[in-house]
């Protein structure tokens, strides 16, 4: 676990709601060590047994991680003992707050649509790849719309929007798609960019920005 003492982490409860904590250290494969602030009612939320998640920003990325609440202790410093992760997730914080992702997605362009995928998304537009080679000619600045799902594909989102970039390489062909309007996201994806949301300010309150 790579993090440095003093560093911020941020403690989501199932409610949704997130608490601010510090790290203090840590036992190898045993426990995390952080120091709670004292807030009504923390020690309710902080009951031996209680899995919660965890995040923290280390070099630009954010790393999460479940855990099991082991101890709280309220005096004589307010100290929650929390079960060592077996499984880091990460991804990289960046300043336009995208979702790396892999929506099955259909884009119609011309009065054609395409298959492929929505490889990362911002509630403001997203990066399309074409699938199985598939490189039509369109132009910046083209009107696109299309639907895309999750991986389980309970629902589909539909979104319009215009082409500001086309990408081609060995592999394939993308469009960068700047939507037109609000559009509906996955819960899971809401969640993610609110991540990033918390966590750019995490950054910039220890820049001191």
């Amino acid at each position: 676990m790579d993090i440095e003492i003093g560093a911020r982490v941020i403690v989501e409860f199932s409610n949704k709601e997130r608490l601010t904590c510090y790290f203090v250290g840590l036992s190898k494969d045993e426990f995390v060590l952080l120091k709670v602030p004292m807030t009504a009612g923390i020690r309710d939320r902080l009951n031996e047994g209680a899995f919660l998640q965890f995040r923290y920003l280390k070099d630009g990325k954010i790393i999460s991680f479940g855990a099991d609440i082991l101890r709280f202790q309220a005096t004589p410093v307010s100290l929650a003992f929390v079960s060592y992760p077996t499984e880091f997730n990460e991804y990289n914080l960046r300043n336009e707050g995208r979702v790396e992702c892999h929506l099955p997605t259909e884009v119609a362009v011309d009065g054609t649509s395409y298959p492929g995928h929505i490889v990362d998304i911002s509630p403001g537009g997203c990066k399309f790849a074409f699938s199985g080679g598939i490189a039509p000619k369109v132009e910046d600045e083209s009107s696109v719309a299309g639907t895309f799902s999750t991986m389980e594909a309970s629902k589909k989102y539909a979104f319009k929007g215009v082409v500001t970039v086309t990408e081609k390489n060995g592999t394939g062909s993308s469009l960068g798609i700047k939507f037109e309007g609000d559009i509906d996201l996955p819960e899971g994806i809401k969640d993610r960019l609110k991540q990033i949301e918390d966590m750019k300010e995490v950054e910039k309150a220890t820049s001191g920005g």
